[in-house]
């Protein structure tokens, strides 16, 4: 007699359940429909709800450190491993579908473009956009890493990323693991910092966003006032797709305000 487990009816019918309406299933259910895929003899209903309760939520538990989800008991490497493979995925999917098209700089459509590379990041990352004169992306790459806190910017992997791609101009992103956009005092000093030494390079520094992990981020060069010290606060949030299985999203800005600097405060009136 072959062997079926007491779970195979329960799996079949959440399958049948996402097939017919995704929507439908709960958090719980859908952590644990994605937990079939890594357990595939074991009840897994109990330890979806196990982890919701230790993360909060669906995307705390997804954007967990993978060390931090092998601690529940039940959770082993290949099943820890699913979920941050999953956040990559989501990434990757979102940079794909923001891909820009040549034209005039627009913070907004770039920092949508790479909003979802500094999804859920814990430490901290800058990366150099080369663009050329049409606005046309010629390539990026990582010039500095660090801890929760800051990271070190390599300049002389900034200069030899300048000459590879020789960019009309160039503009830096980089996170904030804290999840507040807002520009530090060191963020300031290092922009004009590298302002003047890609000038040097033969170079110009266009902007420089810095996004919070989570759906916003700030512009510290738009309109062309890099130097101007004229700073938007950019809020990102989704709105129904006119395409059916599509994401589309809108973009909000706001001018910081030297009261908005001080006060560390997150701007709630948009225009």
């Amino acid at each position: 007699m072959p062997y079926t487990h007491s779970h195979g009816g329960h799996r079949q019918r959440l399958r049948r359940r996402f097939s017919e309406n995704p929507g439908s299933l709960e958090d719980h259910e859908l952590i644990e429909l994605l937990l079939f895929y890594a357990i595939p003899q074991k009840d897994t209903n109990a330890l979806a709800h196990d982890l919701l309760n230790r993360f909060g939520s669906v995307s705390a538990l997804v954007n967990a450190d993978p060390e931090e989800i092998r601690q529940v008991p039940g959770m082993g490497e290949t099943s820890s491993q699913l979920l941050p493979v999953l956040l990559e995925v989501f990434r990757r999917y979102l940079s794909e579908r923001f891909t820009l098209t040549p034209g005039a700089y627009d913070p907004g459509r770039l920092g949508v473009r790479y909003l979802p590379y500094f999804l859920g990041m814990r430490d901290e990352q800058v990366l150099a956009i080369a663009l050329d004169e049409k606005g046309k992306e010629k390539g990026t790459r990582i010039i500095g890493e660090g801890d929760f806190n800051s990271s070190v910017i390599n300049t002389s992997v900034l200069n030899s990323f300048v000459v590879r791609h020789h960019p009309c101009s160039i503009v830096l992103a980089h996170n904030h693991p804290s999840g507040v956009a807002l520009p530090s005092e060191s963020d300031m000093v290092t922009t004009d910092l590298l302002a003047g030494f890609l000038q040097e390079c033969g170079s110009a520094l266009l902007d420089h966003l810095i996004f919070d992990g989570k759906g916003d981020f700030v512009s510290l060069g738009a309109d062309g006032q890099l130097q101007g010290r004229n700073r938007y606060y950019y809020r990102v949030s989704q709105r129904p797709a006119e395409v059916p299985g599509g994401v589309d999203f809108s973009v909000h800005r706001t001018r910081l305000t030297m009261e908005i600097l001080t006060k560390k405060q997150i701007p709630q009136d948009f225009s």
